[in-house]
């Protein structure tokens, strides 16, 4: 009769059982050493025990053979896999706008909403997931679905539009054949790309401003509130070639190092631009002296006339005082530069009058602002410098020359040569300093007036409306020289009496600069 040894699992120790006899469900027994539960089969098999080959009967086989096999040591279960939270952003599906949730407030069956940017309805589902509950687009009549449009604006899109809504977009010059626009579920491409959209642009104009063929449209594209590309945005210039209003967005820029400040192109023809506020043309000032000279006086730039005025005035009691009298003298002058820079500001901005007072509360500014004017005229007067100190070598060579002795025969010899080149110093500091205040005025930089070659190229692109303004402020010189040199032999009352003089003639000077400039601003090619 053949029987199994086996080593019970529980206690290690070998048992023998027959096999004959075993009903077929098996018999159920314990481990004689340890009583653990075994059961065994007809076939060999045992629950609870490990088996060996079945050993024959007899005497030989009643021991067990060898010693058990070992018991290999029981594995600690793997830790518990922690999985990350979810992510607390989603993604629209159709726009791409990242939004932040708190998914944990996400109910099971998920949450409905609208993405921020475009509006397409939307369920959020608790792991993160996103699904689109956007309604099913009709199809086309080439059935290239969907209908509806979004289109590129800046760093964002606006949408969706409708075929009427691109239609009436197109109309109001708001869809160049090159502005970005795509469909549901689409990819960014050019306007002109899409078959659909080809009959909205044969009425859109192109490159210089009209279809090909047709001449330049009279009317504007766009208007002041509305520009031609995106009829949203305000309107800030307007191409002097394809008549278009223009954005900030759709100004192209163009630098160069003859450019004080880059420029400014249209961003559809490339053609100049021209600030928005120019709606009309000004007079040119050296025809419209009645204005310019009645400047001063008229509304409001009557009470700051006075004004100034009266700090003009102020300034001849701290002569006698020699400490306290400069440093109120500095306050002062620095209060009367404050306005007279700003009020070339403003004209040179579009200001056809005086501008209100500028409104400065920090005593600092007031500072910077004068001391920029400052360094603007030492940098004028750097040729008068030079001859100064070259002024004694020149003086004795000059003598050499003529044969004469001394400082007085000198001075004779070199008298005419020292009076032009006085001339030209005096013409060369009127003709440079202004510019330079202007520059300081508009950009707030001293920079430019340490470029001769820069300065004198803006010069010369102004031209004859500059040269007119010098000769202009160099009669306001003489006036008030002569005006002075007169009270001045009438100690203090003179001074007084000078004071609005003065006045007078700076703030009619600063409103020229800033008419020269504004009325030329395409000449001097800085915006």
């Amino acid at each position: 009769m053949a029987a199994i040894t086996f080593w019970c699992v529980a206690c290690g120790k070998a048992s023998k059982v027959n096999i004959p006899g075993i009903p077929p469900g098996g018999v159920k027994g314990a481990c004689p050493f340890c009583g653990s539960a075994i059961r065994i089969y007809p076939d060999g098999r045992l629950e609870g025990a490990t088996p060996t080959a079945p050993a024959p009967s007899g005497p030989a086989s009643a021991q067990p053979e060898g010693p058990p096999p070992p018991i290999p040591p029981a594995e600690p279960p793997p830790p518990p896999v922690q999985l990350p939270p979810p992510a607390n952003t989603f993604a629209c599906p159709a726009c791409g706008h990242t939004h932040r949730v708190d998914l944990s407030k996400v109910p099971p069956g998920g949450a409905t909403g609208k993405c921020k940017r475009c509006g397409c309805p939307l369920v959020l589902h608790p792991d993160g997931s996103v699904t689109s509950q956007a309604p099913a687009f009709k199809a086309g009549e080439d059935g290239s679905a969907p209908s509806q449009w979004w289109v590129k604006q800046g760093e964002g899109e606006l949408g969706p539009f409708g075929p009427q809504d691109m239609a009436d977009l197109a109309a109001s010059g708001g869809l160049p054949a090159d502005r970005m626009v795509k469909r549901w579920g689409g990819e960014w491409a050019p306007a002109s790309s899409y078959p659909a959209l080809a009959p909205l642009l044969v009425k859109q104009p192109r490159g210089g401003g009209a279809p090909a063929g047709e001449p330049s449209p009279e009317e504007p594209l766009g208007s002041p509130d509305a520009c031609y590309a995106h009829p949203e945005t305000g309107a800030v210039r307007v191409c002097t070639a394809c008549h278009r209003h223009l954005c900030e967005a759709c100004l192209k820029t163009m630098g160069g190092a003859s450019n004080v400040k880059p420029v400014l192109a249209c961003g559809a023809c490339g053609g100049p631009t021209m600030a928005l506020k120019k709606r009309e043309r000004w007079t040119p000032f050296h025809k419209d002296m009645v204005q310019v000279l009645g400047s001063p006086f008229q509304g409001h730039a009557l009470f700051y006339f006075a004004f100034l005025s009266f700090l003009e005035v102020l300034k001849v009691p701290c002569r006698f005082a020699p400490m306290v009298g400069l440093a109120a003298i500095f306050i002062l002058v620095c209060l009367q530069y404050t306005f007279y820079i700003h009020l070339v500001r403003e004209v040179a901005n579009g200001s056809y009058t005086f501008p209100e007072w500028p409104e400065t509360n920090n005593f600092m500014d007031m500072v910077m602002v004068f001391l920029k004017v400052l360094v603007v005229a030492l940098v004028s007067v750097v040729p008068a410098l030079l001859l100064a100190c070259l002024g004694g070598a020149g003086l004795v060579g000059m003598a050499g020359l003529s044969g004469r002795a001394g400082i007085g025969g000198a001075m004779a010899a070199a008298a005419l040569p020292i009076l032009v080149a006085t001339a030209l110093i005096f013409l060369f500091y009127l003709t440079y300093l202004p510019i330079c205040v202007a520059i300081v005025a508009i950009f707030n930089t001293v920079l430019p007036a340490l470029n001769p070659v820069l300065i004198i190229r803006i010069i010369f692109r102004l031209g004859a409306p500059y040269f007119t303004a010098v000769l202009l402020w160099a009669a306001f010189i003489v006036i008030e020289g002569g005006i002075g040199w007169v009270l001045g032999h009438v100690p203090v009352l003179g001074a007084v009496v000078a004071a609005p003089f003065s006045v007078y003639f700076t703030l009619v000077s600063a409103y020229v600069l800033g008419r020269v400039c504004y009325e030329n601003e395409e000449k001097i090619g800085w915006y």
